[in-house]
């Protein structure tokens, strides 16, 4: 579920935004003598929790966040979220297997010439062979 509300502004002042005077969350309207708070940044929950503190709110707003529906969802009860993970928790418990490394395999470096060598790893039946290139002068 959620809640909805619509906000629409009949008589919107006539003073220039910029010509007001800078304040906290906005700015001072000389002519109306109030706060105008800038929501033009402003998700719908975060102009609701607004209203929800204060009624009687002066405003900037975007044409695109008047004249319909704010849609606010409800929160999810994190008493849900906490039971969720609790059981969860739970269920890990004790299927955790541990396994040891592998017996450690033996390596043996072969100099060919200044910049290069060759390396070779055996393990029971596999033989791995490579080269490694030493950029160091």
């Amino acid at each position: 579920m959620s809640t909805k509300f619509n906000i629409s502004i009949p008589t919107p002042c006539h003073e220039n935004w910029q010509d007001m005077a800078v304040a906290d969350k906005g700015r001072f309207c000389a002519s109306c003598r109030k706060h105008v708070i800038d929501f033009t940044n402003a998700s719908d929950r975060q102009i609701a929790e607004s209203f929800k503190k204060e009624r009687d709110i002066c405003g900037r707003f975007l044409t695109s966040q008047l004249d319909r529906s704010l849609v606010i969802p409800k929160s999810k009860s994190s008493l849900w979220m906490a039971a969720s993970a609790a059981v969860l928790a739970f269920f890990g418990l004790g299927n955790n297997e541990i396994f040891a490394q592998a017996k450690k395999a033996e390596t043996t470096q072969v100099e060919k010439n200044k910049k290069s060598y060759t390396a070779t790893h055996i393990e029971s039946n596999r033989v791995v062979k490579g080269v490694v290139l030493d950029e160091w002068d």
